[in-house]
């Protein structure tokens, strides 16, 4: 996959990095897998079960582990209005 356009971020999933204003940031490995993810799927929402399953598919996972890379990915993002990575209640996640 190619770089991916977000707003005023480039995501490169090969090298698992986030440009934003030529600041990159390295991100880790299910951050990244799961916003590739996000895009891959944008602008479908996708529930947390379909997303525990494509990521984590071998591995046990609690609801905490889908949070917490969640809140890291947000974190990378500086998302901190929920804006690009949304929650929609009762659905599951998405990328706006």
């Amino acid at each position: 996959m190619n770089d991916i356009i977000i707003g005023d971020i480039v995501f490169t999933p090969l090298k698992r990095t986030l440009n934003k204003g030529g600041s990159v940031i390295k991100i880790r490995n299910k951050e990244s897998e799961v916003l590739s993810l996000l895009c891959f799927h944008y602008p479908d929402v996708l529930s947390r079960e379909d997303i525990e399953k494509k990521i984590w598919s071998e591995s046990y996972v609690t609801d905490n582990t889908l949070t917490q890379t969640i809140s890291n990915l947000r974190h990378a993002l500086n998302d901190k209005k929920h804006e690009l990575v949304t929650t929609i209640p009762k659905k599951g996640i998405a990328l706006v």
